[in-house]
Formats: C-alpha cells, structure tokens, sequence
C-alpha cells in the first residue's frame, strides 16, 4: 500500500477548484480560473507535483465548467456532479 495519493486528472480539478473558493459561493472566481488553462497547468505541477499536457488542461477545465453549470441548476447539491465528474476525468 503506497503511502503517496495517486493524482489524476479529477483530483487536479477538485485541488483546483478548491484552491478558488467553493461552490455555489465562489462560482464566478472558480470560473475565471477554470477558463485560464495555462494556470490550470501551473498549479497542477507546482501544488499537485503532477505534470498535465495543454490537453489535459482542456479536458479538465470543460469538466469543471459543466461542474459549475450543475451547481448553479442544483445549489442544494453542488457536489452532485462530483461522481460524473470523476468518471469522465478518469476513465474517458
């Protein structure tokens, strides 16, 4: 049993959003960064020690947008998406 977590692609965008503030509150700060994939690159290798490609950066940014989108239709469940989100990130 490794006692380093595995970072994937979902775990960089969970981080990610994090690190902007949370949901629903902070929704337009998360967009904004969401939206900036060259940032997106830099905190993935600086804060998460994992090196994603520009496409990597893409897929992760459209995945947390379409997150925002179903937390502003489902403000009482903001974390409803997170299990798709996974999903898509990790198996696509």
């Amino acid at each position: 049993m490794s006692l380093f977590k595995r970072h994937t692609n979902y775990t960089v965008l969970v981080g990610y959003m994090e690190h902007y503030g949370t949901l629903p509150e902070d929704a337009p700060q998360i967009k904004a960064a969401l939206e900036n994939t060259e940032q997106l690159v830099d905190y993935s290798l600086e804060k998460m020690d994992i090196a994603i490609d520009f496409d990597g950066a893409v897929a992760i940014s459209k995945v947390g947008l379409q997150w925002l989108d179903y937390a502003k239709a489902h403000p009482d469940n903001p974390q409803g998406y997170a299990a798709t989100a996974k999903d898509i990130l990790e198996n696509q």
